[in-house]
């Protein structure tokens, strides 16, 4: 990402919608949970699946203490995330 992209990308961050999440099953997208977003110029959805993301590229990193193996196993398992954990092992 370049300079530009990431002060542009600050300028427009995206905010929660006030009760704006919704249960879903949706075979084609695979999400169980989507949050509503919203950023400066629209709406979109948010998936538990990217969330989760976030939050294990931001423990691995060290921006959040480390969360219990058993917790990302678990997760791993429910979400079929193991793509994540193969791709964001944690720090030794």
């Amino acid at each position: 990402m370049s300079k530009n992209d990431h002060t542009n990308s600050l300028q427009n961050p995206a905010y929660a919608i006030k009760d704006g999440h919704e249960l879903v099953l949706c075979d084609e997208c695979g999400e169980e949970l989507v949050f509503s977003m919203q950023d400066n110029y629209h709406q979109f959805a948010l998936g538990l699946r990217t969330v989760l993301y976030c939050l294990r590229v931001a423990e691995v990193e060290g921006n959040i203490p480390p969360l219990p193996e058993d917790w990302w196993l678990d997760v791993e398992f429910r979400h079929s995330l193991d793509n994540i954990f193969k791709n964001y092992p944690k720090r030794e």
